[in-house]
């Protein structure tokens, strides 16, 4: 069941607030945000304040961790003027790869990923957040933009992709999720404990996902706002990085145990 309480606004935005609180444990910092980058310097400054904003706001300590992954524009200058961690990669090495080097400096005992692009809010990020309240037993939140029936992605073809994607888990694990692409979620640290990151694509989103369900590790999913990126291109490649996802599909359903 989603948290239906949480609500758009300030209403909703209190609300939250009293209850993340609980989360807070005396460990600092609560909350690390990971954010892979790769020539994302127009918009990841607008993501930085606006992930600061969101925690100030609720009250729980966190960090901000960038991987910058070979960018050859801004990132870093901006990574550092918008007071987040640094991870510097020498040369583009993929989404995956960025993601695992930015747990190696995670302290937090949560862990947030979410892109640089804008393409995910940081308002929603107390939406990941707030089920672990509920369910102190529940490893795993991810964003779905189309939890509710409806949605968008990027092109009718990347919505097609992923609903073969979602189709094709079902079939091979008997779960059900409704946005096996999405890339923002949250994670009790306890989980990269038990299983690693072998990817270094874009196939990294699946991956993950099939080894927290053949793990037996508890989800849920929320409900997310897709926002249409303003600034630079997507990285994702319709046709290459559609065949190693489908490709990890395949391989992380069969052998998927850590």
């Amino acid at each position: 069941m989603v948290c239906m309480e949480v609500v758009e606004g300030k209403m909703g935005l209190d609300y939250l607030k009293g209850q993340l609180g609980s989360l807070d444990c005396g460990h600092f910092p609560v909350v690390s945000v990971i954010i892979p980058s790769f020539n994302e310097e127009c918009g990841l400054e607008d993501v930085l304040k606006r992930t600061h904003r969101v925690f100030s706001e609720i009250g729980l300590s966190y960090e901000i961790i960038v991987v910058n992954d070979g960018s050859t524009d801004g990132t870093s200058k901006v990574v550092l003027e918008n007071r987040a961690v640094l991870v510097e990669n020498s040369r583009n090495m993929g989404k995956g790869f960025s993601m695992r080097r930015g747990l190696r400096y995670a302290r937090g005992e949560f862990i947030v990923f979410m892109d640089a692009d804008g393409e995910h809010r940081p308002e929603d990020i107390p939406l990941l957040l707030y089920p672990f309240v509920r369910d102190e037993k529940l490893s795993v939140v991810m964003g779905s933009r189309f939890y509710n029936g409806s949605g968008e992605v990027g092109s009718r073809l990347h919505l097609f992709g992923n609903k073969i994607f979602n189709l094709m888990i079902f079939l091979l694990t008997g779960r059900h999720v409704t946005d096996s692409q999405s890339g923002f979620r949250a994670f009790r640290r306890s989980v990269f404990e038990d299983i690693s990151i072998d990817s270094s694509s874009f196939a990294v989103e699946t991956e993950v996902l099939l080894k927290v369900l053949n793990n037996g590790f508890s989800f849920k999913e929320v409900p997310i706002t897709y926002v249409r990126r303003v600034h630079g291109v997507r990285k994702l490649r319709s046709f290459r990085d559609g065949w190693k996802i489908f490709k990890a599909i395949i391989k992380y359903s069969i052998v998927s145990r850590g």
